[in-house]
């Protein structure tokens, strides 16, 4: 593999986290309002609403590896890029329109939609996550392409967060403004996509490097370590924020009475996460990415579990438990991205192929696959607990959003710390991997 590891150009970057935008607005509009919409807008059941989640989720996390494959044995991952453009903002819109239809018939117009989005989604996805290994291999330039990614993750959220819901209502009914977001969000993600298409290289080129057959690909994944436990840690991260996502709608509604709080809250979590990037990229820098991760994990855990014994509408203390939140939170979004480019390194290193095609495809199944455990988990304690749309709730419902916003997603959060600390790859090994793959040299150890 002809390596390269000059510097990156900041129009590069500029585009690289264009992309991020462009995904990101379809993924967290979807994760953070998408449960609430079905169910006080659309009016579906929870448990209908979390089966049209998880089951669209699993069809397109199957789709995953299989794009990744198709990713590794084409020539360029970019074009997949302008096809986002233009196929994602149209399942996108229609999606958030409330047709005048039968309960059935409404359950297979959202489930067939959601299918398109996500589809749609891993098309376009998988290649542009797979594509940053081939951009550079410098670690700490993959770190800044990734602070680079973050904040404008970061930016797209805080616009998901601080204007979905004021704008929802500023146009009447619920279902008129998400129609219109729909329209807006739509033509914000085709623009960005379509950006990013027209700004990065693939300057690392891998010709050279041996193909694998798409029954190997288990075999391949299977031996590299670092990757398996990296992805327990990530389903593990996915499953925290889809629950917490999905929740904070209706904790804010109902266990607090303070909806007005949301965008609030949103925009607290996101704006102070922006800002938070330069600090882990440069303790990233001194301390190691696992270390930054793994503080940053248990941070943000010990967040929610704080706010698990708020019962007011206090200003101040909702505001300090998500300005620590928003803090850690920067932090795992940052981590996720900057350590998985380096087990691509890791399987050429051990076998001499190149198969980031299929681990970002295998990371784009375990986001998914963690995400539908986490929609149908909550759709289901919805129902269990007796939730209805729209109208006080009881205390066992309460209870049941409480512990789906706090405890529950916060265990994850320390599940995650504690397996991550099996996880191999430190900065030293990884420029060692590179310098023996650019040397021509491969780890003598096959298994």
């Amino acid at each position: 593999m002809p390596a390269s590891n000059a510097r990156v150009p900041v129009n590069e970057k500029l585009g690289y986290g264009m992309g991020s935008f462009g995904l990101e607005f379809v993924s967290s509009t979807i994760s953070i309002f998408i449960l609430y919409f079905l169910t006080d807008v659309a009016m579906i059941g929870a448990a209908a609403a979390g089966l049209i989640l998880m089951a669209t989720h699993l069809c397109s996390a199957i789709a995953d590896p299989v794009m990744g494959y198709i990713s590794d044995h084409t020539k360029a991952r970019r074009p997949f890029l302008l096809f986002g453009g233009i196929a994602l903002p149209i399942f996108f819109y229609f999606l958030w329109q409330v047709p005048d239809l039968s309960a059935e018939a409404k359950f297979w117009y959202y489930f067939l939609l959601m299918l398109g989005v996500w589809m749609s989604f891993t098309i376009t996805s998988v290649p542009f996550n797979a594509i940053l290994p081939n951009i550079t291999t410098d670690s700490q330039e993959r770190a800044s392409l990734a602070g680079y990614s973050r904040f404008f993750v970061l930016v797209a959220l805080i616009v998901i967060g601080g204007a979905t819901k004021p704008l929802s209502l500023a146009f009447g009914p619920e279902s008129i403004g998400f129609s219109r977001l729909g329209l807006i969000y739509g033509i914000l993600i085709a623009g960005f996509l379509i950006l990013c298409f027209l700004l990065i290289k693939e300057r690392v080129h891998t010709e050279n490097t041996t193909r694998y057959k798409i029954k190997e690909i288990a075999g391949l994944i299977r031996k590299n370590e670092p990757f398996l436990i990296l992805m327990t840690v990530l389903g593990c991260v996915f499953i925290v924020f889809t629950t917490t996502g999905m929740m904070v709608n209706y904790f804010f509604k109902y266990n607090i009475d303070f909806e007005a709080f949301i965008p609030i809250a949103l925009t607290c979590l996101f704006l102070v996460g922006a800002i938070a990037i330069p600090l882990w990229i440069w303790l990233s820098s001194k301390v190691g990415k696992r270390s930054v991760f793994t503080i940053c994990l248990l941070g943000y855990g010990l967040s929610l579990v704080a706010l698990f014994f708020v019962h007011s509408n206090s200003l101040p203390i909702l505001l300090t438990i998500f300005i620590i939140s928003g803090i850690h939170f920067s932090g795992v979004s940052l981590s996720c991205l900057s350590l998985l480019p380096d087990t691509v390194e890791y399987t050429e290193w051990k076998h001499g192929v190149r198969t980031e095609g299929a681990q970002y495809g295998i990371f784009g199944m375990s986001m998914k696959l963690s995400g539908a455990i986490a929609a149908l988990f909550a759709g289901l304690m919805l129902d269990l607990c007796g939730y209805v749309a729209n109208v006080p709730q009881t205390e066992s419902s309460l209870l049941g959003i409480r512990l789906l916003m706090t405890l529950v997603p916060a265990a994850f959060c320390f599940i995650g710390a504690g397996i991550l600390q099996l996880y191999p790859i430190n900065e030293a090994m990884h420029k060692m991997m590179c310098k023996e793959i650019e040397d021509g040299k491969r780890c003598i150890n096959p298994t």
